[in-house]
């Protein structure tokens, strides 16, 4: 996939700080484009590979799929609420998200809920890893379980990257400053 050649370049730690918030918005939300559109529709595409490549139907992969539908549902209203409430008043304000004591509490609340769910991403990838990596049945074919295996690293990584420089770059940027 060209997933990786879009991706947004690494930077240093030092060049995020100092990036105008809009910007960074901007690469968050096109590493999110990213994430949803390809990324997410590759690996439902090889955890629907395994499933088929069981014999007798969807046997122990079956809870992979399960686990992959109720991820995927959460992350994808995860990056909407952040697509719509966060980055686009952090670009308005130029990172002053408003020096309002109710705007300024609201998205205290939502960067604190927004950490939260991050590690609950974690613990859920540490699931499909899990269940990725189980044995495949007698007379299955191992290619896709292997793909899947190597297409869920590569997401793994991506999905960290967006996580570390939303909890380290942005949201502390976005309400340093701010005072209630």
């Amino acid at each position: 996939m060209n997933a990786l050649r879009d991706h947004p370049a690494p930077f240093r730690p030092a060049a995020l700080e100092v990036m105008p918030l809009a910007r960074l918005c901007d690469r968050l939300a096109r590493r999110q484009r990213i994430l949803l559109e390809r990324e997410m529709a590759r690996l439902e595409d090889l955890i629907c590979r395994v499933n088929a490549a069981e014999p007798g139907g969807p046997g122990q992969s079956r809870r992979l799929g399960i686990a992959f539908k109720a991820f995927r549902s959460r992350l994808v209203a995860h990056m909407h609420e952040e697509a719509h409430l966060v980055f686009p008043p952090i670009r308005r304000a130029g990172g002053a998200v408003g020096r309002s004591a109710p705007a300024i509490r609201a998205l205290r609340r939502r960067a604190a809920r927004w950490r939260r769910q991050h590690f609950q991403v974690d613990e859920a990838i540490a699931r499909l890893r899990h269940l990725a990596a189980a044995p495949a049945s007698p007379g299955a074919a191992v290619a896709p379980r292997r793909a899947l295996r190597q297409a869920l690293a590569r997401f793994e990584r991506l999905i960290h990257e967006q996580m570390y420089e939303e909890n380290r770059f942005l949201f502390p940027r976005a309400l340093s400053g701010c005072r209630v």
